[in-house]
């Protein structure tokens, strides 16, 4: 990890399909909740794809639009909000909780969203996820 000269986190993926990354990292305590802004990147993703492991205890979302929710509540800092909108998702089948070590296959990847789209190794449902929760 390094810092560019205006102090934004700049990752370098490795061997991933992502050649440079600016960084906008919101934690949501220990939610296991992160949230990226892209800001450029290579159009390959091929070393994303595949089966991967999670990395920390997170929550998917079935909709880019709810994932994109969940993410505008933490960047607001309104963590009543999003604890709420996440229950709520829970119970209403938009979400799941993954836990660490779960095995899953990473189907979509959009860079922009700094999510992938990921299912269980039993399952077929697809979920959005944030990309650096999944190990490469």
């Amino acid at each position: 990890m390094g810092k560019s000269n205006t102090g934004d986190v700049i990752v370098g993926l490795g061997c991933c399909a992502v050649a440079s990354v600016l960084m906008m990292v919101i934690v949501c305590g220990g939610l296991g909740l992160v949230a990226v802004g892209i800001s450029s990147s290579s159009n390959t993703t091929e070393s994303i794809l595949g089966r991967k492991v999670v990395r920390k205890n997170l929550q998917g979302w079935v909709s880019s639009e709810d994932y994109n929710q969940c993410l505008q509540y933490v960047a607001a800092g309104d963590l009543e909000g999003f604890g709420n909108f996440m229950t709520e998702g829970l119970a209403a089948g938009r979400c799941v909780d993954f836990g660490v070590g779960e095995v899953v296959y990473v189907n979509d990847v959009s860079v922009m969203m700094g999510a992938v789209k990921a299912r269980r190794e039993e399952g077929t449902k697809e979920y959005w996820v944030p990309i650096e929760c999944v190990q490469p």
